[in-house]
């Protein structure tokens, strides 16, 4: 070590390093922990010739390279490992779950067994490790456990770059499992920090705000297109959830793959989606995806029910899915998670509903998805905090007349009754190939068109769905909405469907 005198947080009387001063800040974690984040290629280059002469420096090399984010130096030093050979150090447990081995790493328990200074922060570093990847896994016990014993670990050692790391991990742990504080993250934003670390934060803000349903102010707070591809991943996303052009040709992370499957409708898109977050998601748009087809209602089910979605918006995304799968006919008895004794399709709607910070962004996503699905959320029984009814580019076929703008549109002869009655699923005329043609005339609008009959058939099939899960106040409701919808379509229809009505 040079005259140089070591302070408290790490730093020196002179802000450039050199060789003489590695082993002094290879020996203090407090010290390795400032020189990491200040100036780690600096570090990485000065570690690179004595990288082999002790453990010590081979796991201070291994700490400069994650600090560089120099990823072909961390596969080169774990390819040095012999296959096979478990993970032992708490560094190769940092290694690991950088590269993303979590399953490698979830069920390992690592705790310091004296009071060594670089023992406690060899813990340190794997218990981070550990608490990320049951996080990414979705275990919220052990993540919760893990981060939290890593965060203690870093404190007794005044590492005060970690100390900033994992308090914003672990707010992102809340994030992830329902309990967002994004009060918190900003207050982070007022400490001093790495650029990079400053652009974790943003992201990690974004994704709070986005699973409260804040969807335009998570987009605000990204940084600029270009100068994180973490961020435009997520922005991608957005821009997708808010109805906005995409800005990439083609899918180049998991977010953006999801933003790319809702555009083009291409579940193949959806596949090797990694992180708990962006699985959820990819769940709730695979099943948005099944649900324009009545026939794969019940694959939709199947999808709701095989994951345990925690963020407000989520939670309000399935339950509205899940009305949607049932009113095309899908049945939820064999999915003990989603047939709920004691809540109906809407009051789980109200009760989702409750727990988020804005809902019309989201109401907007699934107003442009599933145009059906969103008339049939306004015309069904009421559900307690929907607000914000918005039909006025979606055409809604009655019958013999389509409303659309605020206006009736006449619909060419029998083709409307026609259409109309199919949808119901009662006997119905064929029609002639110019009356098809006459039909998609009078119908074409710049905006989707919605057949009533859909909508009263989704009637009664949620209330027969409600009559055998025990909800009868919920079954009354949709009778009533029933009865509403034929009251809307005109005289043609009743006249052609009331001889199979009964």
């Amino acid at each position: 070590m040079t005259d140089r005198k070591l302070h408290h947080d790490g730093s020196f009387n002179k802000e450039d390093l050199c060789e003489a001063d590695v082993d002094g800040i290879a020996a203090n974690p407090s010290a390795f922990d400032y020189w990491m984040y200040k100036d780690p290629k600096k570090l990485l280059a000065l570690l690179e010739p004595r990288r082999k002469e002790s453990q010590l420096l081979t796991n201070r090399y291994v700490l400069a390279a994650l600090a560089s984010r120099e990823h072909e130096i961390i596969r080169r030093i774990l390819d040095e490992k012999p296959p096979g050979e478990s993970v032992s150090s708490g560094y190769e447990i940092l290694l690991e779950g950088e590269m993303g081995r979590y399953e490698k790493i979830r069920p390992l328990e690592v705790s310091p067994e004296s009071v060594d200074v670089l023992e406690i922060e060899e813990a340190c570093y794997a218990n981070h490790a550990i608490g990320t990847a049951c996080l990414e896994l979705g275990c919220e016990v052990e993540a919760r456990g893990g981060l939290r014993l890593a965060f203690t670990l870093a404190h007794m050692l005044k590492m005060e770059n970690r100390v900033q790391l994992l308090k914003i991990e672990r707010l992102r742990c809340s994030t992830i499992f329902g309990k967002p504080s994004t009060a918190a993250l900003r207050a982070i934003q007022f400490e001093p920090m790495p650029l990079i670390r400053s652009q974790w934060l943003q992201l990690t803000l974004a994704e709070s705000l986005m699973t409260q349903g804040r969807y335009r102010e998570a987009l605000m707070q990204l940084q600029l297109p270009g100068m994180d591809k973490q961020a435009d991943d997520l922005r991608e996303f957005l821009h997708f959830l808010i109805g906005l052009p995409l800005q990439a040709r083609a899918p180049f992370g998991a977010y953006s793959a999801i933003a790319h499957a809702g555009v083009s409708g291409d579940v193949g898109h959806l596949t090797n989606i990694q992180g708990v977050l962006e699985m959820d998601y990819a769940a709730l748009l695979e099943a948005i995806l099944m649900l324009r087809r009545s026939s794969s209602a019940q694959t939709a089910v199947r999808i709701l029910g095989h994951r345990d979605f925690r963020p407000a918006d989520q939670m309000t995304w399935r339950a509205i899915l899940l009305l949607g799968a049932v009113a095309r006919g899908a049945h939820i008895y064999s999915v003990a998670t989603l047939a709920d004794p004691d809540q109906g399709f809407t009051s789980r709607i109200s009760a989702t509903l409750s727990n988020l910070a804005s809902h019309q962004e989201l109401l907007a996503l699934i107003r442009q998805q599933d145009p059906a699905l969103y008339l049939l959320l306004h015309m069904g029984p009421s559900i307690q905090g929907l607000t914000g009814q918005d039909f006025g580019s979606i055409g809604v076929l009655r019958g013999q007349v389509m409303d659309y703008g605020g206006r009736e549109l006449p619909v060419p002869g029998r083709t409307g009754v026609v259409a109309v009655l199919k949808c119901m699923g009662l006997p119905h005329d064929e029609i002639t190939r110019s009356e098809k043609g006459r039909f998609r005339e009078s119908t074409r609008i710049p905006g989707p068109v919605v057949n009533l009959g859909e909508i009263y058939r989704a009637c009664v099939n949620l209330r027969d769905a409600s009559l055998s899960l025990g909800h009868r106040n919920e079954a009354a409701g949709w009778e009533e909405a029933r009865q509403r919808v034929w009251e809307a379509m005109t005289p043609g229809v009743h006249e052609a469907a009331a001889p199979y009505l009964g």
